[in-house]
């Protein structure tokens, strides 16, 4: 490169600004997007959604050329070509982030969605290609569409679950959804969102969605196990509330799916455990009763068996006034209003002594299995000694005899692993406490365990096959004929499952190293959650031998059986692998797929800085910028620059500087607007950053001083404090340049008018004038200076303003000497 700079005491040095630059020459994208706002996008995103013209804004060095060609799709038809002017110190841009480089804005043309290259080759003066780079891009300017929303149809319990306004509760086990269903999308989808909001537009929430890929489907848990989920409205069935959800693809195209009204109950409201029944009374509390009842206390004696309970609710908070309210479930005996009045209403539940079961008595919700646990809230009363007592389980409750003679206990959970299918039980037994009265076991099968007696066993043959999955969930419970409501349940829970987890894909991240497997457990959640993925894991095919990374459960999907385990592969010792993706369920069985040949580097490339062979050191100066040579070693996977930073020098600059790669980890910088600099302090920092394929991350940091390799510097001169060309009485100007003969890069004699840039140092104090061109501190300007027929040349020069005194530093740049 043929540059010419004259400096002189009086004169001031290029600047120089660097890119960011990821792999490629395109430093950015700028453009309006389709919902009209302004957008910027770097490399490595390739998803862009413009409504309009797109622009490339392209990271290169000083006298070079950027041409843009624009390819579509596989075949690679050319679609667009163009290749800007000369970059010049005045094409020093400014991104959205603040970043400065040297580089060049290109409109592309408006372009239909599809997948675009990048041909960028950066050209010398010349127009020879000194380095090419390719970027792809998508273009995708559609909205994601869907199918429909609609909340979880197997819900039950009286849920309004379609229609203008949904009536939603907490339900019982399980879990339950809003689902957006069938998402589509040219680029994928990057988010869903769920915001809930009030009536008068007022925002309650605003949750990210799961999204299911596997499914296209994108869920908003309400409800879990009769626990209300993160993000939904605590209410009582009396507001009205929408959802609204938003998809956003890769692209940042946004889906606003049409608001849903709905109601929700999670709330059991106002009740009171108010009186117990005591034949013995004289009096009562109960409205319109005289006698016979005991105002009810935490703690209190009772002494029939079974026992009468009454509950005052509010009229507002009973169902059968209002939809919100409660209700009454009581399956151990009778149950019934004894009374009301103007605000409440008294309802009376004939109980046994002992420990309730909720599945028999409780106040239930609306749109719900459960609401108040009696048992829990009646667990204070005392029982009087002399009061018959009511029928106990005794341990273990209930087991089953498999076919080889052995026992288990069946009433608690019983996991029957796939290695053990098909198993046969054939009998059933049954424990309790004696009672001083017969009692009688019902539910599948029954038996009758005599007064005194404690046990009884009955046949029951029962076949878990292969192939099969099931869960025996028999309800049994001591029943009396002294008594209707002697009624003490319990149940059996086994489980056999004989249908493997899939495998059904993966997705890696080359950025983050995160490897995502897509798993589908049959029926999972099944049997109250009795049914899950135990374990994924990943084993080395290379060794045989399973791997310790350990992978993280990132979603679940009760609803497709589909979830989602993630893996740091970085967590790796380095190595070569060949890995293959595992899965387990609870009851062991299992899945596996291959993932594919991976190298794990977790060592940073090396960064070697040279000049003329050796190490850049802050002693050097270095005379050309394009003389040093940045080197990359790595030595497991192939190490890129990734950013260049150059900062200092007598104008304290900061720039990105963009790069050539001459192959084999070798690189050379291209130019930015640079000033000389001495041993002063004045020198030059130059930030190096290289990555690997695993994305490891190294910086080097050098510092030395700065000298153009084609420099002619002049002493310092002094000249009077006025903007005129003074002259001494010979006609002859007082502060001059002079420079003698000067070649172009092929060794010619320079003649005739040359193009360059005249520029002063920002601490200058003063503007320079030179040529009929002013300049002012900070301030470049182009120049014409004629070098006639090339035997020398004499530039007047002086300030450009008067009266002030100082020093001025300035340079005259010519790029390219003709």
């Amino acid at each position: 490169m043929n540059r010419l700079l004259l400096t002189t005491a009086i004169c001031s040095v290029l600047a120089a600004w660097i890119p960011t630059s990821v792999n490629a020459q395109v430093f950015n994208y700028t453009f309006k997007d389709t919902s009209a706002a302004n957008v910027t996008i770097k490399p490595p995103q390739t998803f862009v959604n413009p409504q309009g013209p797109l622009t490339v804004n392209l990271i290169s060095g000083l006298d070079r050329y950027e041409r843009v060609t624009v390819l579509r799709g596989a075949d690679r038809g050319e679609v667009f070509s163009t290749t800007t002017s000369l970059v010049t110190v005045s094409d020093r841009l400014v991104s959205s982030d603040g970043t400065e480089y040297y580089g060049k804005s290109v409109l592309l043309p408006v372009l239909s969605d599809g997948t675009y290259t990048i041909v960028n080759d950066t050209l010398d003066t010349k127009k020879n290609v000194v380095s090419t780079s390719n970027t792809s891009f998508t273009i995708d300017t559609s909205a994601p569409s869907y199918k429909s929303l609609f909340p979880s149809q197997d819900a039950g319990y009286s849920m309004v679950l379609n229609g203008s306004e949904w009536g939603l509760g907490r339900g019982g086990a399980g879990q339950f959804s809003i689902f957006a269903d069938g998402l589509e999308d040219a680029s994928g989808i990057r988010e869903a969102r769920m915001k809930i909001k009030r009536a008068d537009g007022s925002i309650v929430s605003d949750t990210a969605m799961n999204y299911d890929i596997s499914a296209k489907r994108a869920y908003f848990i309400w409800a879990k196990d009769r626990n209300t989920q993160k993000g939904m409205p605590s209410s009582d069935l009396d507001e009205v509330f929408t959802f609204n959800v938003s998809v956003t693809d890769n692209a940042g195209n946004i889906l606003n799916i049409p608001p849903q009204n709905f109601r929700y109950d999670d709330q059991a409201g106002e009740y009171t455990l108010f009186a117990i029944h005591d034949s013995n009374s004289k009096t009562s509390n109960v409205p319109g009763i005289a006698s016979g009842y005991a105002p009810y206390k935490k703690g209190m004696m009772v002494s029939e068996n079974p026992y009468r309970v009454v509950i005052r609710f509010p009229k507002t908070n009973y169902y059968e006034f209002r939809k919100g309210g409660l209700t009454v479930a009581n399956s151990y005996g009778n149950t019934g209003t004894i009374a009301t009045d103007s605000n409440y209403v008294y309802v009376e539940l004939k109980l046994p002594q002992g420990r309730l079961d909720m599945n028999y008595v409780r106040l239930a919700n609306t749109y719900e299995w459960g609401g108040v646990d009696l048992s829990y809230e009646l667990a204070d009363l005392v029982w009087d000694p002399n009061s018959l007592k009511s029928p106990i389980w005794a341990g273990p409750s209930i087991e089953r005899q498999a076919a080889d003679g052995s026992w288990f206990n069946s009433q608690q959970w019983k996991i029957i692993p796939s290695s053990k299918l098909p198993m046969t039980v054939t009998n059933v037994r049954y424990t309790v406490e004696p009672r001083p009265y017969e009692q009688r076991i019902t539910g599948a099968p029954t038996c009758i365990i005599p007064v005194g007696a404690s046990s009884c066993t009955a046949a029951s043959v029962r076949t878990f096959s292969k192939g099969t999955t099931g869960y025996l969930h028999d309800g049994h419970a001591i029943t009396s004929t002294i008594e209707s409501t002697f009624n003490t349940p319990t149940w059996e829970n086994i489980a056999w499952m004989d249908l493997p987890p899939k495998i059904t894909g993966y997705d890696y991240n080359e950025q983050t190293n995160t490897l995502s497997v897509y798993i589908n457990q049959p029926y999972d959640g099944a049997y109250f959650n009795q049914v899950y993925v135990s374990r994924a894991w990943l084993s080395n095919l290379i060794t045989g031998k399973d791997l310790s990374i350990i992978g993280t459960q990132f979603d679940r999907n009760l609803a497709t059986g589909n979830s989602v385990y993630t893996f740091n592969l970085k967590t790796l010792p380095e190595g070569l692998y060949d890995i293959k993706m595992n899965v387990m369920d609870n009851y062991g069985n299992t899945g596996a797929a291959p993932f594919k040949k991976l190298t794990v580097d977790n060592t940073a490339p090396s960064i070697d800085a040279t000049y003329e062979g050796k190490p850049v050191t802050a002693d050097v100066t270095v005379f050309g910028l394009e003389n040093i040579s940045i080197n990359l070693k790595d030595a497991l996977t192939v190490p890129r620059l990734t950013r260049v930073t150059l900062s200092g020098g007598p104008n304290s600059d900061l720039v990105d500087l963009s790069w050539i790669d001459k192959g084999n980890g070798t690189y050379v910088l291209n130019y930015p607007v640079i000033f000389p600099s001495t041993q002063d302090g004045s020198g030059y920092t130059l930030s190096i950053k290289a990555t690997d394929e695993m994305n490891n991350s190294s910086t080097s940091v050098i510092k030395f001083n700065y000298m153009p390799k084609n420099l002619i510097q002049l002493e310092r001169m002094t000249t009077f404090a006025v903007n005129t060309a003074l002259k001494t009485s010979t006609n002859e100007p007082l502060a001059v340049i002079r420079a003698s003969l000067l070649r172009t890069e092929e060794g010619a004699i320079a003649r005739g008018v040359q193009t360059g840039k005249l520029a002063v140092r920002k601490d200058a104090a003063y503007p320079i004038t030179i040529a009929g061109v002013t300049a002012n501190p900070g301030e470049t300007k182009d120049i014409t200076i004629d070098l006639g027929v090339g035997d020398g040349v004499v530039i007047p020069v002086f300030p450009g303003k008067s009266n002030v005194t100082g020093v001025s530093a300035f340079i005259i740049n010519f790029p390219q000497l003709q």
